[in-house]
């Protein structure tokens, strides 16, 4: 067995070579296995940038996906769509319960691509094969020289389907790829070849005068699908066997939301936006016929009734928003039938519990260049002032612009808690900043989710980190106690809306009362007076200065620091480092669930956990965080 198994690795020497995962993650999606596909787990997939493949991995057991049972410590087969593709969406689907595949969105090309991977189960699955034509010698000049390919090797994984032009110009060969491109090394009679990606290696033999060419055609059954623009978003239509993509062409500058048939693989039909729409990210609502879209060129995005027989027939409105935008993303509550039952049947307002409020229909929106991902009421047709105390009518400020969102189905228990001290639990929205940031905002609030402390001045053996600096002649203000959180400073419930900064209040004796400043934050327009309760410009914090037995002089101060205490992911620290490292650029985040516990009854309870796959493209990584602790328990690298 082990000979064997040396002879089959020793025979793939040719291509093989040690690369890493992920090469730009840029993209991910998740095949619900609730839903549908041959696994019992759920089996993500992620686009990388700069090589054009697709990596599936294991979500719930944090490895890349085996899908070769037998030997499972082989890396999993890729799916190679070419390294001169440039995929910006992928969407997962399974035409039968033995079947997986994934569609992918060719920003470069301008085309849809269909790549089959999984195309059966024995029980193990079986993954789709590259395989070749015969080479074909093209003798331009008549000569009668004829060369050819000789053991010719593909790599599943690497190889794709495409077309291989090789020429001469009299000394060697350069070796073309119509979906990996030019070679940077170049082919030669009697030397063995090996292209850049290990998609095809060969020996060449013959002769050949200048001019002449060869040509292969590899496949690995992905096929193109011309929609006649390019295609910025892909989406899948709920609970129905269709996808819906945004089809832009530029030089008309016109965009149509088109319905795909994901059983018999063709378009339905289609409808288009106004002239000069650029409808980058899709939302659904509670249907099928919900269908929101962020416009990225224009300050709106457009709510669709959608007609999935008729799509020509489907109807929208726009609505003005700050600024064109960046992405989308739909989030609701309310009892499910099974709690509304249980509530009827209950006296004592069973689900009564002041964190949770469960008739809300949200949209958020990512506002391009800004730093801010802005809640549209859908009940109330009205944009939601999330911190009514600043002066922006919109979502609170996450330090960075966004790149992507995505919202929670369930309802996901978080490390804050309440008044009565229970786990706060609900629907939320992860975002995924510019500056290399994950954050998770509160679906009813539009609020930056929060740790167990929340927003605070940290507390040094055992006391509030606010020193009084006392300058000239002696001075004895000091700060009130609250009784009720026994703490000098409150800070803002609203998670987000105060920094992680220092603040400095000082006393000005000409004007008789204190200047506020923070670190970020700057000058506060608003003044504090000895006695009076202060609240910053935008509400972040608040105090009040008792006046001390002696009068303050020009100069005292007071200062302290204080913690946004809100959910942040942006650094992490990878197995066998000393440091950890800050993300860099991460992609669109996907929140995901999966079950743990016993499947047969036995004594462990069965529970889901809400979990985020995020792919981070400069750091070449991807992670999967754990919502309710809010920490990184896979890296896959």
């Amino acid at each position: 067995m082990i000979i064997s198994l040396l002879v089959l690795l020793s025979a793939c020497d040719d291509t093989f070579e040690r690369t890493p995962s992920f090469d730009g993650p840029s993209a991910a999606t998740v095949l619900d296995s609730q839903e549908m596909g041959p696994f019992d787990e759920p089996i993500g997939f992620v686009a990388n940038a700069r090589n054009g493949r697709i990596v599936p991995l294991d979500l719930k057991h944090a490895t890349l996906f085996s899908d070769q049972v037998a030997a499972p410590f082989i890396r999993p087969r890729w799916i190679a769509t070419g390294s001169e593709r440039r995929l910006s969406d992928l969407l997962a689907w399974s035409p039968t319960e033995q079947q997986v595949t994934i569609y992918a969105s060719d920003t470069a090309n301008g085309v849809l691509i269909e790549a089959p991977y999984v195309l059966g189960m024995e029980p193990n699955p079986i993954i789709a094969e590259a395989s070749h034509s015969d080479p074909t010698f093209d003798d331009r000049d008549g000569s009668g020289n004829t060369a050819t390919m000789q053991n010719i090797v593909l790599t599943n994984g690497w190889t794709t389907t495409e077309t291989w032009t090789l020429e001469y110009d009299g000394t060697d060969w350069s070796v073309e790829g119509s979906a990996s491109g030019l070679q940077p090394n170049r082919a030669r009679f009697g030397t063995r070849f090996k292209s850049e990606h290990h998609e095809i290696a060969f020996t060449l033999t013959g002769n050949a005068s200048r001019g002449d060419r060869i040509t292969i055609e590899t496949d690995t059954g992905i096929t193109e699908h011309d929609l006649g623009g390019t295609i910025l978003a892909l989406a899948r239509v709920p609970g129905q066997p269709m996808m819906a993509l945004s089809v832009y062409e530029p030089a008309t500058e016109q965009n149509s939301i088109a319905l795909w048939d994901l059983d018999e693989n063709v378009e339905i039909g289609r409808f288009e936006l106004p002239e000069g729409a650029q409808a980058w990210r899709f939302a659904f609502g509670e249907s099928a016929a919900e269908l929101y879209v962020a416009d990225a060129r224009n300050p709106q995005f457009f709510e669709v009734l959608l007609n999935i027989d008729e799509p020509s027939n489907s109807e929208y409105l726009a609505v003005a928003a700050a600024g064109p935008l960046a992405d989308i993303a739909w989030v609701s509550d309310s009892l499910s039938n099974a709690e509304a039952v249980l509530e009827d049947a209950d006296t004592g307002d069973l689900f009564d519990d002041p964190s949770i409020n469960r008739d809300y229909e949200h949209l958020f929106v990512a506002v391009a260049g800004e730093s801010r991902v802005d809640v549209y009421d859908l009940q109330a047709d009205d944009w939601i002032d999330v911190n009514p105390l600043d002066a922006v009518t919109g979502g609170i400020d996450l330090g960075s612009p966004v790149v992507g969102l995505d919202a929670s189905t369930e309802r996901v228990y978080l490390p804050e808690r309440n008044d009565l001290d229970r786990r706060v639990e609900g629907k939320v929205v992860a975002v995924s900043t510019y500056g290399g940031s994950l954050l998770l905002l509160n679906g009813e609030t539009g609020c930056a989710a929060t740790d167990y402390q929340g927003p605070h001045v940290p507390i040094t053996q055992g006391f509030e980190s606010v020193q009084f600096t006392d300058v000239g002649r002696p001075s004895s203000p000091s700060m009130l106690v609250d009784d009720a959180t026994g703490r000098r400073v409150q800070a803002s419930r609203c998670g987000g809306v105060l920094r992680t900064e220092m603040w400095t209040v000082t006393f000005d004796e000409l004007a008789g009362n204190w200047e506020v400043e923070g670190s970020i934050s700057g000058m506060q327009v608003q003044r504090a007076y000895d006695d009076q309760r202060y609240v910053s410009d935008n509400g972040a914090i608040s105090f009040t200065v008792n006046a001390g037995t002696t009068a303050s002089s020009d100069g005292d101060n007071f200062t302290f620091y204080t913690d946004e205490g809100i959910l942040r992911i942006d650094r992490v620290q990878r197995t066998g480092s000393v440091q950890a490292e800050a993300l860099e650029l991460p992609a669109a985040p996907v929140l995901f669930e999966y079950r743990t516990g016993r499947t047969d009854g036995g004594w462990d309870k069965r529970n889901q956990r809400a979990m985020i796959m995020l792919p981070v493209m400069n750091s070449d990584l991807v992670l999967r965080v754990r919502v309710k602790r809010w920490d990184v328990e896979a890296i896959w690298n």
